[in-house]
């Protein structure tokens, strides 16, 4: 086989120097990655010099220091799993490459170094050191929310079955969220998604509950803040409210008016038809939930009312905290 069809096969960067450090071969890779146009640009011209003088911060690289001489000088192997080289207009590249001197008849020729573009690799470190960084402040911050539910439901002075009952409702519709965000790696979640989380407890496309609104995706703080304030809405109905009796209903909508400033999201959840209404003479953990956490979480306005015809809670937020 054609050495030289063999080398420009490669998808390797090749190349091999003589002892001073000259380069008297290369591969059609080694070109391409370094950017010089022909073989007549590299050839004969100091390895040290051409693609190995600086180091990543720009700061000069000891010629004393370079492993591919150092093959070819000493006849050090060496395996570089991460240095940089230089391109034909200055520009740098990570690299992965690996030294080997040439010897023939017992005596050091020279040496030959592979190499390999590591972009791509550095890029995808990059990107998981990133996503470790969420990750890790994504579970301590379910970690505080289950730690806030469990102790605040204790705290009620409920029987302990029915804490025990509300805390894995509650924990499941946090669940639910997750499952939500986790579809789209946590960036934002369809606002049609995070009601029918938050609404799980009513059962699937309950026909009481008459959901209207448009398209809008929040982002993963306000999915969810809305999961956990409307389980605690629909456990009220079907304990207390529209949802406790065969006749009553619920209208949840939300709606985008435009403002000066920003545009406006306004949701709603209005309760009819159920048994008559009182406001609770205890307030609770949930209600807590319905009351401040939104407002916590997103700067949002919120009102909840016990009118006679039935429970009302309305949000008001700028649609760039809901995209939060």
């Amino acid at each position: 086989m054609d050495l030289r069809a063999l080398l420009d096969s490669a998808a390797e960067g090749f190349c091999a120097i003589d002892r001073h450090g000259a380069i008297t071969l290369c591969n059609a890779s080694f070109l391409r990655m370094t950017a010089f146009e022909k073989n007549d640009d590299v050839l004969g011209k100091d390895l040290y010099l051409l693609i190995h003088h600086s180091r990543a911060d720009g700061s000069p690289y000891p010629r004393s220091d370079c492993p591919v001489l150092k093959a070819a000088q000493s006849g050090i192997d060496a395996h570089e799993v991460e240095d940089v080289f230089h391109r034909a207009d200055g520009t740098s590249f990570p690299v992965e490459y690996w030294a080997r001197p040439l010897v023939r008849e017992g005596r050091i020729e020279g040496a030959v170094c592979t190499f390999i573009d590591i972009s791509e690799r550095k890029q995808a470190e990059a990107r998981q050191q990133v996503l470790n960084h969420e990750l890790i402040h994504r579970v301590n911050n379910t970690l505080a929310v289950v730690q806030g539910i469990v102790s605040q439901t204790f705290r009620e002075g409920d029987e302990p079955k029915d804490a025990v009952d509300a805390i894995n409702a509650r924990l499941v519709a946090l669940g639910h969220a997750h499952e939500v965000l986790t579809r789209t790696s946590w960036e934002s979640a369809p606002i049609a998604d995070v009601v029918k989380s938050g609404i799980a407890a009513c059962g699937p496309d309950n026909p009481r509950i008459q959901i209207e609104g448009p398209r809008l995706d929040v982002g993963p703080r306000s999915a969810l803040a809305l999961t956990m304030v409307l389980h605690e809405l629909s456990t009220n109905a079907i304990k207390y409210g529209s949802l406790s009796n065969d006749t009553g209903r619920v209208a949840l909508d939300w709606t985008l008016r435009e403002g000066d400033a920003d545009a406006a999201f306004h949701l709603r959840w209005k309760e009819s038809g159920g048994p008559p209404v009182r406001a609770p003479v205890r307030t609770g953990f949930g209600s807590k939930i319905i009351e401040d956490y939104c407002r916590a979480q997103l700067g949002a306005e919120t009102a909840l009312s016990f009118a006679a015809d039935g429970v009302e809670w309305i949000l008001k937020a700028p649609v760039s905290s809901i995209r939060l």
